[in-house]
């Protein structure tokens, strides 16, 4: 079992997660995503976001979003 997403045409598995009391966009869809490109990666969900904190890319290693996001771009 586990969770996964698909943004920009990319598959991600997402290992762990938690609930992020910070609104970054309220008029954002539910399954929208928002991220700063640095150390935020974060889905609307109907109660507020899920920040991702540990991800998956295809045909990269299991790492903290942070880490992913300094060397790539979702």
């Amino acid at each position: 079992p586990g969770a996964w997403t698909i943004i920009n045409g990319k598959t991600y598995k997402i290992f762990n997660s938690h609930i992020d009391p910070q609104v970054y966009d309220p008029i954002q869809q539910i399954g929208d995503y928002y991220t700063d490109h640095k150390s935020i990666l974060s889905f609307k969900t109907l109660d507020g976001f899920l920040a991702i904190t540990e991800i998956q890319a295809e045909g990269k290693k299991r790492m903290k979003t942070e880490e992913y996001l300094r060397g790539m771009k979702i």
